[in-house]
């Protein structure tokens, strides 16, 4: 038997209500803008480097993680491979930011299986446009989840 990802507790209770993200970035610029970008109901967690950010993303369930490319002890694909390890249902969406974005990366991204990349110096309405589509599209697979667990009657105890 498949063991069920874990369906974080908060979402099951308040699926309409805020989102969540993980800011992984050395600078805090980024942790500032960002964190002013998002919307001021959702729960927002920050980490300095790919170590503290995994141990977070580990012990707490979030819709995005917006994350430098370039994290120093790791690249954003190994990034990717660690969000898809998690075991939350839905897994959080990854959205890098760079200096050095250009086509290449951003078609990688992509085609690995990243939500999107954004370009530095960032742009606050196309943060928050990219943050509102990343959310809207984790907020619609968590329903699309939701409801074939119970149509299937595997969301009953």
């Amino acid at each position: 038997m498949t063991a069920q990802p874990v369906v974080a507790p908060w979402v099951v209770a308040r699926p309409q209500e805020g989102g969540s993200a993980l800011i992984m970035s050395p600078d805090e610029r980024d942790h500032t803008f960002l964190r002013a970008a998002l919307p001021a109901n959702w729960r927002i967690l920050g980490a300095r480097n790919f170590s503290e950010g995994v141990s977070l993303l580990r012990a707490q369930p979030v819709a995005l993680v917006v994350a430098e490319c370039d994290l120093g002890e790791c690249s954003w694909a190994e990034l990717l491979d660690e969000i898809r390890a998690v075991d939350w249902s839905p897994a959080p969406r990854l959205i890098g930011i760079s200096r050095r974005a250009d086509e290449r990366l951003w078609a990688d991204m992509l085609r690995r299986g990243a939500y999107d990349l954004l370009l530095k110096p960032l742009h606050h309405s196309e943060v928050s446009w990219v943050i509102r589509q990343g959310f809207l599209d984790w907020k619609g697979e968590h329903e699309r989840t939701a409801a074939v667990r119970l149509s299937t009657g595997a969301g009953s105890a």
